[in-house]
C-alpha cells in the first residue's frame, strides 16, 4: 500500500491501541480511552516516514521465516494499514536484536520477514502529540477586567488598582509580575483539543471537583443582562500524565501537558530553582 493511498492505520504498542484515520481535513488520531484528536500531520509523516520510506537491510529466507525465532511472538508493534480499496497490510515488529540497531519486521499479508534498520521506531505516545490550535483563556487581554483563582480551595482575586496596574492582594508579588502572568494567561494555547463532547460522553472527568478554576470577566460584556464569565476548569490528571480541561460554552475535551498545569499553579512565581 503505497502512502498516498493509505486511510486507516492502526498501531498496537505498549502505550495501548492508536487508530489513525483520514478525512476530508486531515488525519486524526483515536486515543486507547476513544479520545479523537486532531493530529499532527507532521506527526503521522514521521509514522509514514519510518514505516514506509525505510528500505530493508536484508530479507531472511523464506525457511527461516519462524516468528519463535525471530522474536516476533511478542512485538513491540503491530501495525495494520487499510488502503482505499479495503485492502490490508499487516507489519510486526520485533525488539531490538541482541547487539545490534536492528530490528526484524514481518509482514503477514506476504509472509515474508526484514531485518531493518530503525534508528528511531516510530511509536505513538500520547504524550507526543501537541495540537496546538485552541486557545487556554477565550478573552483577549485588552478586554480582561479581572481574573479570579480558585485553586486548592483558597481564591486568588487579580485585578486593577487606581494606576492601572494589576495586583493580587493574596500574592506578595510586584505588580509587574501579575501585569505579566495575566497577558501571558491569554496567550497560551491547550496542548491537545478533541472532538468528544463532554456531556455527551457521560465519563468523569473531575470538572464537578476541579484541581483548579480560572474565571475571566470581559470588560466589554460585563453589563450585558445575564452575564456570565469566562470560565476555565482543570479536572483531573489523566493516566497519560495531561490534565482535562472544560473552558465554559465549550462542549469540546481539551488537555494540557504538566508543564502548563504547572505555570498556572505558580500564578506568576518563578519556579523553585
Amino acid at each position: 500500500i503505497e502512502p498516498e493511498n493509505a486511510v486507516k492505520i492502526t498501531i498496537k504498542n505498549n502505550d495501548g491501541t492508536f487508530v489513525l484515520g483520514k478525512e476530508i481535513n486531515g488525519w486524526h488520531v483515536t486515543l486507547p480511552n476513544n479520545i479523537k484528536v486532531y493530529a499532527d500531520q507532521n506527526y503521522v509523516s514521521t509514522i509514514f516516514n519510518n514505516f514506509f520510506g525505510n528500505s530493508a537491510q536484508a530479507v531472511v529466507k523464506e525457511e527461516y521465516v519462524n516468528l519463535n525465532d525471530l522474536n516476533l511472538k511478542n512485538p513491540i508493534i503491530e501495525m495494520t494499514v487499510e488502503g482505499k480499496d479495503g485492502k490490508t497490510s499487516d507489519i510486526i515488529v520485533s525488539e531490538k536484536i541482541q547487539g545490534a540497531k536492528l530490528h526484524y519486521v514481518y509482514n503477514k499479508s506476504v509472509n515474508k520477514a526484514y531485518i531493518v534498520n530503525y534508528d528511531r521506531i516510530s511509536r505513538i505516545n500520547f504524550n507526543d502529540l501537541e495540537i496546538r490550535n485552541k486557545e487556554l483563556i477565550d478573552v483577549r487581554f485588552p478586554d480582561v477586567a479581572k481574573v479570579i483563582i480558585i485553586d486548592d480551595g483558597k481564591e486568588f482575586e487579580i485585578k486593577k488598582n487606581r494606576r492601572q496596574l494589576w495586583e493580587c492582594k493574596q500574592l506578595k508579588l510586584e505588580e509587574i509580575v501579575i501585569s505579566q502572568f495575566v497577558e501571558d494567561l491569554t496567550t497560551y494555547f491547550v496542548d491537545i483539543a478533541t472532538s468528544l463532547d463532554i456531556e455527551k460522553s457521560g465519563e468523569d472527568f473531575g470538572f464537578d471537583k476541579p484541581l483548579m478554576e480560572i474565571i475571566v470577566y470581559d470588560i466589554n460584556k460585563m453589563q450585558d443582562k445575564g452575564y456570565k464569565p469566562y470560565s476555565l476548569k482543570v479536572g483531573k490528571k489523566s493516566k497519560e500524565g495531561k490534565y482535562f480541561i472544560q473552558k465554559s460554552n465549550d462542549p469540546y475535551l481539551y488537555l494540557i501537558n504538566e508543564n502548563t498545569y504547572q505555570i498556572l499553579k505558580r500564578k506568576g512565581e518563578k519556579p523553585a530553582e
